[in-house]
């Protein structure tokens, strides 16, 4: 299904409706990953339209480059497209070298960046902390005292920035229970209500977990 067909009457027909119940599931995905502020509750973060800094180009020919995979091969664009890629860059000395779309995607159109946010939020942290701005050896609770009774008392903003506090969680994308689905349902993006996100940070008497530390 096209991305181009999901969601263009008013009200769209039931098999062509992006819900919180599908949009992470293809080929809703097509349409929700660039429309996430219409599915969730968001906040676009605002940046200074005067103070950009625009990429330089240095246009590379890859048409020759060839993907191989289970004995067959295909072109990068050819690859990108059956692999529904959005956006695929790259760059090389500050400058852009080669750029792909589809789906809809544009050079400026929002999509969500899933696990990419770690990536960009250790960069920021990065510099806040060379500016002296930002404490990596101060406590979490610090910062945010609400979790005091939880698995993050006694860790520190290292701590997070390494991924190494001890909280009860398994990262099963197909689980039909267990922590990944109680962490679902506290969030607005599953459309289910359930424990508040707190909750899941500790329960008294059964779901307190102390910071690990490394030996």
């Amino acid at each position: 299904m096209p991305a181009d067909a999901l969601m263009k009457q008013f009200p769209p027909s039931a098999e062509l409706q992006v819900t919180l119940g599908n949009w992470r599931k293809p080929p809703f995905n097509k349409w929700s990953f660039k429309h996430v502020r219409e599915i969730v509750p968001s906040a676009e973060i605002a940046n200074d339209p005067q103070n950009v800094r625009e990429l330089p180009t240095a246009p590379y020919d890859l048409s020759k480059l060839t993907i191989k995979e289970a004995g067959s091969s295909s072109s990068l664009e050819s690859f990108l497209r059956a692999t529904d890629t959005d956006g695929f860059i790259v760059m090389r000395g500050g400058k852009i070298l080669y750029e792909f779309y589809d789906n809809g995607m544009t050079r400026d159109t929002p999509h969500i960046l899933m696990s990419v946010s770690k990536s960009v939020l250790g960069l920021i942290v990065g510099i806040l902390v060379r500016r002296g701005i930002l404490d990596l050896n101060a406590l979490v609770t610090r910062s945010i005292p609400e979790v005091q009774n939880t698995a993050y008392v006694g860790a520190t903003l290292r701590d997070l920035m390494d991924m190494r506090v001890g909280v009860l969680f398994e990262e099963d994308y197909l689980a039909s229970t267990g922590p990944i689905i109680e962490y679902r349902k506290a969030s607005p993006r599953s459309g289910r209500k359930s424990k508040r996100f707190a909750d899941l940070l500790y329960e008294p008497g059964s779901q307190r977990r102390n910071a690990w530390r490394p030996p």
